[in-house]
């Protein structure tokens, strides 16, 4: 019965050797961060229910690097953009780059689960208040979501 069990232990013992070799011996998983170097082209044309192709427009995707987190986008009239990030930075993209300056102007949001810094808009006067309109989380102070203003005369004007 004792070599029985010596047999059955040596048996798991290389079994479990086994397995580690090839494990170890398999290639490596890409980066999951990794974005490609230039846009992508999409084509957003589908079938119909009778297998007939509908066209549809072709989009342009252009994957942008520098942003932690980033939720929501709003555009400006000069075509810069304005992107938040659940951090708490509102950051300016001019000419597709990423300005490492985030706006000032905005109060310590919560970073942690999913609150955070989430929707942005542009008030409807924006030419002319430079007022920027943001929704964020913060069960800390009691509220499910806020929004504020913050004015941003200084940061989209730079």
């Amino acid at each position: 019965m004792r070599s029985a069990t010596m047999g059955f232990a040596v048996l798991a013992v290389t079994c479990v050797l086994f397995a580690a070799v090839v494990i170890a011996q398999q290639a490596p998983m890409p980066a999951r961060d990794t974005l490609p170097d230039g846009p992508r082209i999409f084509d957003s044309s589908r079938r119909g229910p009778s297998g007939r192709p509908i066209p549809g427009p072709q989009f342009r995707v252009v994957p942008m690097k520098g942003l932690s987190h980033p939720y929501a986008l709003a555009f400006l009239s000069d075509g810069n953009m304005l992107i938040t990030e659940r951090a708490g930075r509102i950051r300016i993209v001019r000419n597709g780059v990423v300005d490492p300056v985030p706006i000032a102007g905005l109060p310590a949001i919560p970073n942690r689960n999913l609150q955070g810094l989430n929707d942005i808009a542009l008030h409807p006067r924006f030419a002319e208040n430079k007022w920027i309109l943001y929704l964020l989380t913060d069960e800390d102070a009691g509220a499910l979501l806020r929004i504020e203003p913050v004015r941003a005369a200084t940061a989209a004007e730079r």
